[in-house]
């Protein structure tokens, strides 16, 4: 080892990084020291990694395999650098080597398992998932992502089966419902999994109650520090009750619902939301306050609860939905929100969420898969989708889209929008759940394997009644989804024939 390499990697294990990185860049500027290449190439890797720069890491370790090309465990590292990178051909090839060289490693089928469910081919995952189990069967995150797997696929018998052996292999228990009110503490993170596939076959009663799970799973929603206790079915009668917003937009925005239910019991209720939801969720009659400072809260309450724990306290089944809409507010246009009458029916349409959700490439949509819909409808589109990609506003101006963009600055700006429309068609986005609620005629397009919340074969939603959905019928294949919903739009005036 040069001293030079040496010196780097001594700054690297003191957690000295940019100085190492340095140092590791002159190693491998200088041709003299090629024999370390290999080592600096994929130590400069790791802390590329580290930084996020998962790009330019895969390249030092794919620099380092054109060295080393028969080291499985730097063919692992590039796959688990690609998946990070959501760059899932990668990190499929660079496993498959890594299982090649290693067939008994458990982290070579693992990246391998993972890199093929992001290409969506869960035939193959389960099969490297199940290699996985044969090196290691109490590997309780193969359970579960063999359950996932499953559940992707549609087999939610399996599904089911695997994520109570996954509860089972990681030592906690399912409490017995029937016989107490079990406290959420008592659950495991594992519940999560198997919440989310009882609410997605319409078994709220036990899909509500394991749902309580989600305060385990680091990550997603957490207990606010709030000196007060959680409301568990008491008296609220001249209380004050503070109710916590949690997760997305489309989650608030779905169970605030649940707030005049609060308010019956003669309580005051005071919302915890968004920023971004206040102006809109003030308009309406759905609680006495709406904040979005958590520590203006501090105290000033009797009880507080989540907004996904009410489905649970009110023992929501898909007969009791408090489905009752316009529950959100339906307010008028201003001067800067007015649009234009054009004499043809207005549709909205969102055909991509947020980049940063961990599902998105799954419910987004490229917008050129709407081309003949835009060319063959009568009607003028708008566009209601935030985070454009590229080419999609030239895309938008070749088939006479109006960008409403730019003025989606709020939930408020963007509900004046949508109560000129005549029809919302969106992806799984917060979106169906503003125009639901509003009351808004409202077209859904469902990736095979939807989120819960909408069932698995209905063709409406329980939550929205004016609702229609349309699902993929093949993972992946938007094509067919939008043929159909092309026809469905032949039932709307003015349609070209």
């Amino acid at each position: 080892m040069t001293a030079l390499l040496d010196q780097a990697t001594t700054l690297h294990n003191q957690g000295r990084f940019d100085e190492a990185v340095r140092l590791y860049r002159a190693l491998l500027a200088d041709e003299t020291m090629q024999a370390d290449f290999a080592e600096a190439h994929y130590k400069l890797a790791l802390i590329l990694e580290k930084q996020n720069k998962f790009s330019e890491a895969a390249q030092h370790v794919q620099q380092a395999l054109q060295i080393m090309p028969d080291h499985g465990a730097l063919w692992t590292k590039l796959s688990e650098i690609a998946l990070k990178n959501a760059d899932y051909e990668l990190a499929n090839n660079a496993a498959e080597n890594a299982v090649r060289l290693m067939p008994d490693n458990l982290a070579a089928h693992t990246a391998h398992a993972l890199a093929l469910d992001g290409l969506d081919r869960q035939e193959e995952a389960v099969i490297a998932l199940q290699n996985a189990l044969r090196i290691k069967p109490d590997f309780v995150e193969a359970w579960s992502m063999l359950g996932s797997a499953y559940q992707q696929m549609g087999r939610l018998g399996d599904a089911e089966s695997t994520f109570r052996k996954t509860i089972e292999v990681a030592g906690a228990v399912i409490p017995d419902e029937s016989k107490r009110e079990v406290a959420e503490e008592e659950y495991s993170v594992h519940h999560w999994n198997l919440a989310v596939l009882e609410l997605l076959r319409g078994d709220f009663t036990k899909g509500f109650a394991h749902y309580r799970a989600r305060f385990k799973k680091s990550g997603r929603a957490q207990r606010l520090p709030f000196p007060r206790p959680l409301w568990r079915g008491e008296d609220l009668r001249g209380k004050k009750i503070l109710a916590v917003g949690e997760q997305g937009f489309g989650d608030v925005l779905m169970m605030c619902r649940y707030l005049p239910l609060l308010k019956a019991k003669g309580t005051h209720v005071v919302l915890l939301a968004h920023e971004a939801l206040a102006p809109l969720l003030r308009l309406g009659n759905i609680a006495d306050e709406i904040i979005y400072d958590a520590p203006s809260a501090q105290g000033n309450f009797d009880f507080q609860t989540s907004l996904f724990d009410l489905p649970y306290r009110f023992g929501t089944t898909l007969e009791t939905i408090p489905a009752d809409v316009a529950y959100l507010p339906c307010p008028s246009a201003d001067e800067a929100t007015k649009l234009a009458d054009t004499g043809r029916p207005k549709i909205g349409i969102v055909w991509a969420g947020r980049q940063d959700f961990g599902n998105d490439r799954r419910r987004s949509i490229p917008l050129s898969a709407f081309a003949k819909l835009f060319d063959t409808t009568d009607s003028q589109f708008y566009n209601l989708t935030r985070e454009l990609k590229p080419g999609d506003t030239e895309f938008m101006a070749q088939h006479s889209i109006i960008d409403l963009s730019s003025k989606l600055s709020d939930f408020l700006v963007t509900a004046r929008l949508i109560a000129q429309l005549d029809l919302v068609i969106t992806c799984d986005t917060a979106m169906a759940h503003l125009a639901g609620g509003m009351g808004k005629k409202t077209w859904v397009l469902l990736p095979f394997a939807p989120d819960w919340r909408w069932l698995t074969t209905r063709e409406d939603s329980p939550w929205y009644p004016q609702m229609r959905l349309f699902r993929q019928r093949k993972t992946g294949d938007w094509h067919e989804v939008i043929t159909r919903m092309g026809k469905a739009c032949a039932d709307l005036p003015l349609v070209k024939s």
